[in-house]
């Protein structure tokens, strides 16, 4: 769930927080706000769906972590209504794989498992 509510808002440039309270929570909660805030500021828009191919959850304990394999294909960020390009860049500057992995940490908060951090595994491939 969470990550149709991150995709809505960043193609509609909005946060829906009745959606977006019961999945997220903590560092990936004010993430999404920045991001979508710096996007309305540097008028980025964002066309297309997202692919996720999610792996099986792996059970840490107090946390559960699942990997994504996002697939950026069919989606298009504009500047200023220009395609960006390059698409997006590694810590490197050289252009970030696609489908990259992406790991999502999930806790338990009031009662929920919500998404808490993510982290883009650029230099893994899925």
């Amino acid at each position: 769930m969470y990550l149709e509510v991150r995709d809505l808002a960043y193609r509609k440039r909005d946060i829906n927080f009745k959606a977006l309270n019961p999945v997220a929570t903590g560092e990936e909660f004010l993430q999404l706000q920045h991001t979508v805030a710096s996007m309305m500021n540097e008028n980025v828009t964002v066309t297309g769906e997202y692919a996720h191919t999610l792996d099986a959850p792996r059970n840490r304990g107090t946390s559960i972590l699942i990997i994504d394999c996002e697939d950026r294909t069919r989606v298009t960020w504009k500047n200023d209504g220009a395609i960006r390009q390059p698409d997006f860049t590694d810590p490197n500057g050289n252009p970030l794989r696609n489908p990259a992995p992406v790991e999502y940490t999930l806790v338990k908060d009031k009662g929920a498992w919500k998404v808490s951090d993510s982290d883009l595994l650029w230099d893994q491939p899925c």
